[in-house]
């Protein structure tokens, strides 16, 4: 059984999806000489192909899997994003109106291209607008989140850091479960950890592992000169950095050698800028 708010986010998927396309229909019926099953097919074609283009862009933003994740947070990130979005939208469209009708109809289709760039400009810029808003206010909501939590801690870090360290309550290897059989995972090999829910997945050179434990139980068991909670749910081994870049405003985004990139927000980097003497 589907929840409401899944039923009502369908519902207003559909609805979108058929005002495309008499939105299409409507503006390519002055341009086009052709039967309205060669329009209604247009508009179904190019409208339902920029409703799964923004889906899989949606996925995508929200996917927990680095090797998937995109950041379009600069401008030029955007821009080549809508370059690479028209392209996509506009040739398999075009490409396949060409399979369903014959050549001649295709041709009546040419001369709309302009138009339809156009209508890609607009569809892209509009919703880039909103994501780039909707990322912004996450944004400030996760460094709220990041002050609070520094304050609430702030005398605890205080004090933790005051204690000298033996070295004996230092993790020296991680056991967890990889089906029926207990992976040992030296720390050396750690990338970074980031918390999924009640559990910590760690991520090694090998792979990935969930171990059902708590991200201030590794903050504070992990040696504090090699690792750095650069996010409230991130912690990352700062020998496996590659190189550090500009994020967006106030942020940075970390590139590991394994090629995942992890974002640091704004009180994670500066306590990565502390660790790593910037």
């Amino acid at each position: 059984m589907y929840s409401i708010k899944t039923i009502i986010k369908i519902a207003s998927y559909i609805s979108i999806w058929i005002g495309l396309i008499i939105i299409h229909v409507l503006t390519m019926m002055p341009l086009i000489h052709a039967p309205i099953i060669v329009l209604a097919s247009d508009g179904l074609v190019f409208s339902t192909l920029l409703i799964s283009i923004g889906i899989a862009y949606k996925i995508l933003i929200k996917s927990k899997s680095p090797n998937l994740i995109i950041y379009p947070q600069t401008s030029f990130n955007y821009i080549s994003l809508g370059f690479f979005f028209i392209i996509l939208w506009l040739g398999s469209g075009l490409f396949i109106m060409n399979i369903i009708f014959n050549h001649d109809i295709f041709n009546q289709l040419a001369p709309t291209i302009p138009v339809r760039i156009l209508i890609g400009m607009l569809t892209y810029t509009i919703a880039a607008t909103y994501h780039y808003f909707i990322s912004q206010r996450e944004s400030e909501e996760e460094d709220i989140e990041d002050k609070e939590e520094n304050a609430a801690n702030s005398s605890v870090n205080a004090e933790i850091e005051n204690i000298p360290s033996t070295g004996n309550d230092l993790l020296e290897h991680i056991a967890v479960k990889s089906g029926q059989k207990i992976q040992v995972i030296m720390i050396p090999d750690i990338y970074y950890l980031q918390s999924d829910g009640d559990y910590v997945m760690i991520f090694t050179e090998k792979g990935k592992y969930i171990k059902e434990q708590t991200m201030k139980f590794f903050e504070e068991h992990l040696p504090k000169g090699k690792f750095v909670r650069i996010h409230r749910s991130c912690i990352v081994n700062i020998e496996t950095i590659l190189r550090i870049e500009l994020y967006k405003k106030q942020q940075q985004m970390l590139t590991l050698k394994n090629g995942h990139q992890i974002k640091a927000s704004t009180n994670g980097y500066k306590n990565l800028k502390s660790v790593l003497q910037l």
